[in-house]
């Protein structure tokens, strides 16, 4: 048979040979050939000296690692909870974990680690520099994009910005006046030197009701100089009782006319510098403009007048309202009111309904485009020279069928209107009164 060996032992016959034992039983050839298998197979299991084979004994005992030192000094650590640090060949240290001393350090739970001193670490990425050396700087990032100090500013500056970069300014401009911190309530403030940015307390009060009242012993004063006692009457409204004591010294050019008072006013004109009117000595009163609040009511054989005449080219007067363009207007264009925009436009004879039953005007402020506003004349006197053709006295002028023109000479096309729209006073002033009544011809 062949060997078992080293899988499992053998069973060899140990009565081959004893009395009553055939020679045969096994043969003696097959009882050698098992005995020189299971040799073979001992010889194989141990090696030889040197063996290469890594399951041989020979290789495994050579190849052996000598652990007896090294159970040794395991053997001697206590056994508390720690980690073990090989500290030499045979030599081993027991850690606590921990961050005390000679610890080993865990992370926590939330797989972070503890609280401990870091200032040994190395090869950790660079942090910030502290730059601020003094109380108040602060930290910026400056024109260079590197970061810097910026110094505490100045007492009252505030941190102000360009949109790029930042630094310390004053506040300039509205909203930088300041007072100071505290005030007599409803005292009069006054301004503190000449900057125009500070306001100081005063004795002066106003109260809710508009009463100015002053300390004890202090006068009223117009222009610097005191009220005199006959200045300021004993009413208790407080109110100057003698006009006539007002006078140069007080700032008063001439008589002061009382609310109960009557003075004739004689070429006086009322404040000049922004054309409020002038009085004449006859009663005429000129004025640049007038709005009337409530009707008015003239007397019987009293007119409105306009002037004789006009003075010259570009010149109206008369009743005008205004409106918008429908498109580029000059001054002298015969407009008519379109209904379907409510806009002026050019009139034109040749059609009725931009020259017949229409609203019609004449242009006395210009628009210079469409949709700005104009100022059209419903009745009145005019002067375009450079518009117009000459005009014959007392003699009719019409709707023409150029656009936004008059003629002399009455429109006779078929489909033409025929519509008077003034006469005229002389060869260049036209008298604006359209006629409502027009004709169409067939």
């Amino acid at each position: 048979m062949s060997t078992l060996f080293p899988g499992n032992l053998d069973t060899l016959s140990s009565t081959r040979g004893s009395a009553g034992q055939p020679m045969d039983t096994p043969n003696h050839v097959t009882h050698h050939t098992n005995e020189d298998d299971a040799i073979s197979a001992l010889e194989a299991k141990v090696g030889v000296d040197g063996s290469a084979v890594a399951t041989s004994l020979d290789y495994k005992v050579a190849h052996k690692q000598d652990l007896d030192a090294t159970l040794t000094a395991l053997a001697a650590l206590d056994s508390s909870a720690g980690a073990i640090e090989q500290t030499g060949a045979d030599t081993f240290t027991k850690r606590a974990i921990g961050t005390s001393a000679n610890n080993l350090v865990a992370l926590t739970a939330a797989a972070k680690l503890p609280a401990v001193d870091g200032s040994l670490l190395t090869n950790l990425p660079g942090g910030m520099t502290d730059p601020m050396t003094t109380r108040g700087d602060i930290v910026v990032r400056n024109a260079a994009n590197a970061t810097a100090r910026l110094a505490v500013g100045a007492n009252g500056t505030v941190l102000k910005s360009d949109g790029t970069d930042v630094a310390w300014g004053t506040v300039t401009g509205a909203g930088d006046v300041v007072g100071p911190a505290t005030a007599t309530d409803n005292a009069l403030a006054r301004f503190d030197t000449t900057t125009g940015k500070l306001l100081q307390n005063s004795l002066a009060t106003a109260d809710d009701s508009g009463s100015v009242n002053i300390p004890t012993g202090q006068k009223y004063k117009i222009n610097g100089t005191a009220l005199a006692a006959a200045d300021v009457g004993a009413e208790a409204s407080g109110a100057v009782s003698t006009h006539a004591a007002l006078t140069a010294t007080h700032g008063v050019s001439g008589a002061v006319v009382g609310t109960t008072d009557t003075q004739e006013l004689t070429n006086k004109t009322l404040n000049a510098s922004v054309g409020k009117g002038t009085w004449t000595a006859s009663g005429t009163w000129t004025l640049p403009a007038l709005t009337l609040g409530g009707a008015a009511t003239f007397s019987e054989n009293v007119a409105l007048l306009m002037v004789a005449s006009l003075s010259a080219d570009g010149k109206y007067c008369g009743i005008v309202e205004t409106g918008t363009a429908g498109e580029t207007l000059a001054f002298g264009t015969l407009v008519y009111f379109k209904a379907a925009d409510s806009r002026w436009w050019k009139t034109d004879a040749d059609a009725a309904t931009t020259s017949g039953p229409v609203k019609v005007g004449i242009v006395a402020v210009a628009a210079a485009s469409a949709g700005n506003s104009v100022t059209v004349m419903l009745y009145g006197k005019i002067r375009a020279d450079s518009l117009f053709p000459t005009l014959t006295i007392g003699a009719p002028a019409f709707v023409s069928g150029t656009a936004g023109e008059i003629t002399v000479t009455a429109p006779t096309g078929t489909d033409s209107v025929t519509r008077i729209i003034g006469y005229g006073n002389t060869g260049d002033e036209l008298f604006f009164n359209p006629d409502n009544s027009y004709m169409t011809h067939v």
